[in-house]
C-alpha cells in the first residue's frame, strides 16, 4: 500500500521556513523534525533573509527572492 502521509523533509539551517534542496529525508509519518521543512525552495540556506518570500532590492547584486536573477 501507498502511505499518503509520507513526505520528504529538507534541512532548514537558517530557520527561515524554506529548506535546502540537498539532504532531503524521507519521513513516513508526514511530520518533519525540528530544523526541517516540507519544501526545498531556499537558494541560500545560510542566510535567513534570502528565500522565496523576500523582496529582491534592485541593484544589490543578490538574488534575495530565489528566482534565479539578481537585480
Amino acid at each position: 500500500t501507498i502511505d499518503n502521509s509520507a513526505i520528504t523533509c529538507w534541512p532548514d539551517a537558517d530557520s527561515d521556513g524554506y529548506g535546502d534542496s540537498s539532504g532531503g529525508v524521507y519521513v513516513e509519518s508526514g511530520v518533519c523534525d525540528p530544523g526541517y521543512v516540507d519544501h526545498d525552495s531556499d537558494c541560500d540556506d545560510s542566510n535567513s533573509t534570502t528565500n522565496p518570500a523576500e523582496d529582491d532590492p534592485y541593484g544589490d547584486g543578490v538574488d534575495s527572492d530565489c528566482d534565479g536573477s539578481a537585480t
